[in-house]
């Protein structure tokens, strides 16, 4: 669980400093893709940690033992990265 949370904040100051020391023409596409794939790892860590609460929680709910938080969290919060990084993709396209 920790290391998805190192992870997305290492990757939120990369963003950040993509964003404010580059532009988009002067990266080109290599800078591009990493600027995408750095947007992807900050998406997961926050959403392996949002799938992970929610799993916690529907356990207690139900009073049964919450297994393979890890694995599961994972799974569904590799889907749910890419939706945000979807939306800036097409918003970038026009």
């Amino acid at each position: 669980m920790k290391k998805w949370l190192l992870l997305s904040i290492v990757a939120f100051f990369v963003v950040l400093a993509m964003m404010f020391s580059f532009s988009p023409s002067s990266l080109g596409p290599l800078g591009i893709l990493l600027f995408f794939t750095t947007c992807y790892v900050l998406f997961l860590g926050l959403a392996v940690m949002c799938c992970r609460l929610f799993f916690i929680l529907k356990a207690k709910l139900k009073n049964e033992k919450a297994a393979n938080l890890d694995k599961r969290g994972l799974y569904y919060g590799a889907a749910v990265a890419l939706a945000p990084l979807l939306l800036l993709m097409m918003g970038s396209i026009g």
